[in-house]
């Protein structure tokens, strides 16, 4: 399970036809993002699990007021490899800042 303020890696992007009237924002796979909170949710089949909230990804509330997650299992911890080429390709951007 993932902590709060841990990075994850996608794993899975496939998301069901419709998604795009429930969520304005979706991860890719193979990108890293930092947890912001984990949640109780329901999957697809109503069943019990948890969602992550996504600091880089924010969705509009639904019609609850309560803004969706996405499910953990489609989320892994990234290797060191990952996270170092992560901060590389951030540290280039930093320095492509326009005059």
């Amino acid at each position: 399970m993932f902590d709060i303020n841990s990075k994850v890696v996608c794993i899975n992007d496939r998301f069901p036809a419709g998604i795009n009237d429930i969520f304005n924002a979706l991860p890719r796979k193979g990108s890293i993002y930092t947890v912001r909170d984990i949640v109780p949710a329901q999957d697809w089949n109503l069943r019990g699990t948890c969602a992550v909230m996504l600091r880089e990804l924010e969705n509009r509330p639904n019609q609850h007021g309560i803004e969706p997650g996405f499910q953990c299992e489609r989320f892994r911890e990234p290797t060191s490899e990952e996270m170092e080429n992560a901060e590389a390709v951030a540290a280039d951007r930093q320095m492509l800042v326009p005059l």
